[in-house]
């Protein structure tokens, strides 16, 4: 779902809603000020809702898929059946199947950078989130399992 967003916003999305970053730190790894963040933080939020809610088939049977473009590679192998889309058991067996090494390598990722993290500030409270986050984001292998190259 998050590609109905475009890269900037699925960073920010990604920044300020999964990693729960404030937007001081997202301003700073977008290089942007903190109102503006906040702004299309809410802006990403807003289309991520509208795209759910208006166009997904997923979430509404009334609607169309209308992501064909973005899941023509998931549409050919068959993991995804573009006629048969709320809900359907099987397809997201096969979608979860098809995603579950990419999901799988970036939670045991992070358990290992949070165990290093650990390690190395075990007698701190608190970090540099934001180099901590760059860290993260800046990663090729997370770069492409996120789509964000």
């Amino acid at each position: 779902m998050l590609l109905c967003l475009n890269k900037e916003q699925r960073l920010i999305y990604i920044i300020g809603d999964i990693f729960a970053a404030d937007h001081t730190i997202g301003a700073e790894i977008m290089d942007i000020n903190k109102d503006n963040f906040r702004k299309k933080l809410s802006n990403a939020r807003k289309q991520l809702h509208n795209f759910m809610l208006n166009k997904c088939g997923l979430v509404n049977k009334d609607n169309p898929c209308r992501c064909n473009k973005k899941v023509t590679v998931s549409l050919d192998a068959g993991i995804i059946d573009a006629k048969n889309l709320l809900f359907n058991r099987k397809e997201f067996s096969n979608f979860k199947n098809s995603i579950e090494a990419d999901a799988n390598y970036l939670v045991d990722e992070a358990e290992q950078l949070y165990t290093e993290l650990h390690r190395d500030h075990s007698y701190k409270s608190t970090f540099e989130k934001k180099n901590f986050l760059e860290l993260v984001l800046e990663s090729p292998d997370w770069q492409d399992r996120l789509n964000l190259s």
